[in-house]
């Protein structure tokens, strides 16, 4: 049954955790016992957990931040070059981006500039060999959660891919509640 869930201020939110909404896009999906489970497609991954996309050319940098983000209870995928991400992107997908600035072909930061255009809520943390004052100062500005340089310690990482995946759950739960409104608007008739 697909539908709105009423969430009031001081109740859980549908998913068990996170921010209280009043009305919240929903559909039911049956789990493995039958059980219909409720979830919010635009805040999950089809499998109800965020995504840590790793995009980067060298194949022992995306093996040891999957290793890594994986011994962490991350789901992980990996891309070595933005053009392959591009082409296998969800605009539906959540979770973050971790990206490299230099890469061949298309750059980290004109990937983040390609994901803000088609209205990703992807998070971006930048992990460089390459970084410089200016590029890092760029990245920012386009709304980099965080830019660190290889090799990275495991803990800032961690700490910011958990800021990053929040932001972008945050993110999401916003546009969750401005679609639910969108539609009542519609549903109004003139008086």
């Amino acid at each position: 049954m697909d539908g709105l869930v009423r969430l009031v201020p001081g109740s859980h939110s549908a998913t068990g955790n996170g921010p209280r909404l009043r009305d919240f896009p929903c559909t039911r999906r049956p789990n493995d016992s039958g059980d219909s489970l409720l979830l919010t497609p635009d805040i999950m991954a089809s499998n109800g957990r965020s995504v840590v996309h790793l995009v980067d050319d060298e194949k022992q940098v995306l093996k040891a931040l999957s290793r890594l983000l994986n011994s962490e209870g991350y789901e992980t995928a990996g891309y070595l070059s933005a053009k392959d991400f591009m082409a296998k992107h969800d605009a539906n997908a959540s979770g973050c981006v971790v990206l490299d600035v230099s890469m061949p072909e298309v750059s980290g930061l004109e990937l983040q500039q390609w994901l803000t255009q088609t209205g990703s809520l992807l998070s971006v943390i930048f992990v460089t060999g390459n970084g410089d004052i200016p590029t890092s100062v760029r990245a920012m500005k386009a709304g980099a959660v965080d830019f660190l340089t290889k090799p990275v310690k495991d803990t800032d990482l961690l700490n910011s891919v958990r800021q990053a995946v929040e932001l972008s759950r945050q993110m999401r739960l916003v546009r969750a509640e401005l679609a639910a409104l969108q539609e009542r608007l519609t549903r109004l008739t003139p008086r």
